[in-house]
């Protein structure tokens, strides 16, 4: 379950420090699940 306060915790109130977090985090979700998923097939 998300936290919607999660994010604030971990960083504080800083919008701009959130914004290059959460853009980070969605430029490499794809290529991490992907990951996850051939790790899964392969065992």
């Amino acid at each position: 379950m998300w936290d919607e306060n999660a994010l604030q915790c971990l960083v504080g109130d800083n919008l701009a420090t959130q914004d290059r977090l959460l853009e980070k985090y969605l430029l490499t979700a794809v290529a991490m699940v992907e990951a996850i998923r051939k790790a899964a097939i392969a065992e």
